[in-house]
């Protein structure tokens, strides 16, 4: 009994392998099955074999790896052109700003108080404090006085009062209580005596180019 059932078990797996294999047989043979690699063999006696590989699973692996490598390259590329793209883009507005900028500035000058004065001349100024004339190629607007508030008062930021002040209207002199302008006097010690004098007046003059 026990040979018998070792003989069926036999007969049974050759059937089923008989089987798989008439199976697979039937879904393609050879040259004709897409996903199946045939490949010659030689058996001991030198006779031809030949085996059908299935490599399904091998070709699935090797498109996906190749996918993602493609979309990896893609995607650095791409990220590569747009920060070269907005590098450019940001380098143009830039010098369009500076130049923009550069041009305001040459046509809208520099604006100053003209102390003592109702009307003003244009173009770039430049105040020096301790002389009544310009240096070379510069063009004298006025000159004046330098005065600021009374000394016992907080400073205040110095200005140089035209030596033609206007006068401001027609009202008579009289004290209203407003802001008043003091001349500015040298003091030998925080100034060298010679070439100032004490108790001088400090001239100035308003330069333009």
């Amino acid at each position: 009994m026990a040979r018998n059932s070792r003989g069926n078990t036999g007969f049974h797996c050759i059937l089923l392998v008989v089987g798989v294999l008439r199976s697979l047989a039937s879904e393609c043979e050879g040259d004709n099955c897409k996903n199946v690699i045939s490949m010659p063999l030689l058996d001991k006696m030198k006779a031809t074999l030949k085996a059908d590989l299935d490599v399904t699973n091998m070709n699935n692996h090797l498109k996906a790896y190749i996918e993602q490598q493609t979309q990896k390259g893609v995607g650095t590329a791409m990220k590569d052109d747009m920060r070269q793209l907005i590098d450019n883009k940001l380098k143009e507005i830039n010098a369009k700003i500076e130049s923009t900028i550069l041009e305001e500035l040459k046509r809208i000058g520099v604006t100053y108080v003209r102390w003592g004065r109702k009307g003003c001349p244009d173009g770039a100024e430049l105040v020096y404090t301790g002389r009544k004339t310009c240096y070379k190629d510069w063009n004298a607007e006025y000159n004046g006085y330098l005065m600021a508030s009374h000394n016992k008062y907080k400073r205040t930021d110095y200005a140089c009062i035209d030596v033609n002040a206007e006068q401001f209207d027609n009202k008579s002199a009289y004290n209203e209580d407003g802001a008043l302008f003091y001349p500015i006097r040298t003091s030998c010690g925080s100034l060298r005596c010679p070439p100032y004098r004490e108790d001088a007046d400090v001239l100035c003059v308003l330069c333009t180019k």
